[in-house]
């Protein structure tokens, strides 16, 4: 019998305490249902010590503690505890972020077709202005996968010496950065449209978000945010119950 490939999931978290735990709620349940096909392990880095922490440890997860600033070299820490660890390939994701089990289904299918690095082009959003889709960069930046969910091989994160921004010290244009950083190497890539794959993507967005989702150019005002997310909407709303995200997932 093949063994289960085994993938970690990374994230960079601050403060949002309500959406943060959401989203790890969303990850412990995913690892629990995937189990029979892929071992998940899941680590967040954060910056508030004992609050970040206990909200990371209480899921079962694997905690690590830096500044948030500059948001760079925060990124490379988490990247920097992945070296020792055992596991196929890494997928970077914004804390906000819920990737469906599609996506990891054909993640390790490229994993194992030999590729090193890939992503999604587009992805959707949920906000107090509603609900959107946004299918990609169409500047100069077009082909470019989105910041969240990037896959990396383990052979890759070698070659980047588990420091994917080097020294930079910036908040800002970090998938840029992290999009140079990668292309300097000679690598199997992947592009990935998720809308005609069932592989989606969705952002929860709301306060402390560091990109203004709503400024996107050609996006989409969609009703369904939330299908290929197995996610139980009644157990969220009572988790955001008060919180500023209480409507967020209600359809326009």
């Amino acid at each position: 019998m093949k063994d289960k490939p085994k993938i970690i999931i990374g994230t960079a978290m601050y403060k949002r305490p309500i959406l943060t735990n959401v989203v790890f709620d969303y990850y412990k349940d995913m690892i629990v249902r995937m189990s029979n096909v892929v071992d998940i392990c899941f680590i967040s880095c954060g910056s508030e010590g004992d609050t970040s922490k206990n909200l990371t440890e209480k899921n079962g997860f694997e905690y690590i503690e830096h500044p948030n600033t500059p948001l760079s070299q925060k990124n490379n820490a988490l990247f920097n505890g992945l070296k020792n660890k055992g596991f196929d390939f890494f997928i970077f994701i914004g804390s906000d972020d819920l990737i469906n089990d599609n996506i990891i289904l054909k993640y390790i299918e490229y994993y194992e077709k030999g590729y090193d690095y890939g992503g999604l082009l587009d992805f959707k959003f949920v906000s107090p202005n509603g609900s959107f889709y946004w299918p990609g960069y169409s500047s100069h930046r077009k082909g470019e996968p989105i910041g969240g969910g990037r896959f990396f091989s383990k052979k890759l994160l070698t070659k980047l010496n588990w420091n994917p921004w080097g020294g930079s010290e910036i908040n800002y244009g970090l998938d840029g950065v992290l999009t140079n950083s990668v292309e300097r190497h000679n690598i199997n890539k992947f592009t990935l449209i998720g809308r005609g794959v069932g592989c989606d993507l969705l952002t929860i967005r709301g306060g402390l978000s560091i990109t203004n989702m709503n400024r996107l150019p050609n996006l989409i005002r969609i009703t369904n945010p939330l299908d290929n997310i197995v996610m139980d909407v009644n157990k969220v709303s009572k988790m955001l119950e008060g919180g500023e995200y209480n409507n967020v997932f209600k359809n326009d």
